[in-house]
């Protein structure tokens, strides 16, 4: 059996459109549209509906880790 240890429980970042993003920081969607608009240029352009994992990368580093990471 492995062992693992806190270390290794890193949060899994995946693909998330502007409402699970605005959940994930708790706040309305109109609100995450707002502090994203500053990072647009360094974040680009969403294909569809959802923003993808470089993307959701770029946007944990501009904003921080939302609070839904702290428990993961």
């Amino acid at each position: 059996m492995k062992n693992h240890n806190q270390a290794d429980k890193r949060p899994t970042i995946r693909p998330a459109s502007i409402k699970e993003l605005a959940d994930m920081y708790e706040m309305d969607r109109k609100t995450m549209a707002r502090w994203l608009k500053p990072h647009q240029d360094r974040i680009g352009e969403r294909i569809g509906w959802y923003y993808n994992v470089r993307q959701m990368q770029v946007i944990f580093e501009v904003l921080g880790f939302p609070p839904c990471f702290d428990n993961a």
